[in-house]
């Protein structure tokens, strides 16, 4: 599986590609991964996984959140009036 519900919503592991030439989030042998052209630098490739994770859910940017791996490849983020059902469903898996 590739989400797990929690309280409230669904968290959600994804490997992050920084300083890429294109922004997508894609399932990927297994692994979510959202690549963002920001650097993984003062946060910025953070901020943007959020923004593009969000609109990649049509979420607004509030209900998802980076819960562990801040300073990790792979990020663990809170996804907040989400299944985790739902979350696979957009992945078709």
């Amino acid at each position: 599986m590739i989400a797990r519900d929690v309280e409230g919503g669904a968290r959600l592991v994804v490997r992050v590609h920084a300083k890429t030439s294109t922004e997508t989030v894609e399932f990927l042998d297994g692994v979510v991964v959202v690549k963002v052209a920001a650097p993984p630098k003062e946060g910025k490739a953070n901020a943007r996984v959020i923004e593009v994770v969000a609109a990649f859910f049509a979420l607004p940017r509030r209900q998802v959140e980076l819960v562990r791996g801040h300073t990790a490849r792979d990020k663990d983020l809170r996804l907040t009036g989400v299944s985790a059902a739902a979350i696979a469903t957009r992945f078709a898996v």
